[in-house]
């Protein structure tokens, strides 16, 4: 899909990634961090696909402290 715009980063939304070691893909920081108005980077050595039922917690933490950043 063709970006409705040329500015950098592509999405200017404040954005909050948290990656879970069994995840089946993790983008790699520097590409978030060029394409997306990136806040917050977490990495996780436990967690995956279905990680809010299998780190409610972290998530819920995660989520938190991402938007708590952004008052």
């Amino acid at each position: 899909m063709p970006q409705s715009h040329d500015r950098m980063p592509v999405v200017e939304a404040p954005t909050g990634v948290t990656a879970f070691a069994g995840e089946l893909i993790i983008p790699p920081r520097k590409w978030a961090e060029r394409y997306y108005n990136l806040k917050r980077w977490s990495a996780f050595p436990s967690g995956g696909h279905f990680a809010a039922a299998e780190e409610p917690e972290t998530i819920v933490n995660e989520v938190r402290a991402f938007y708590r950043e952004l008052r």
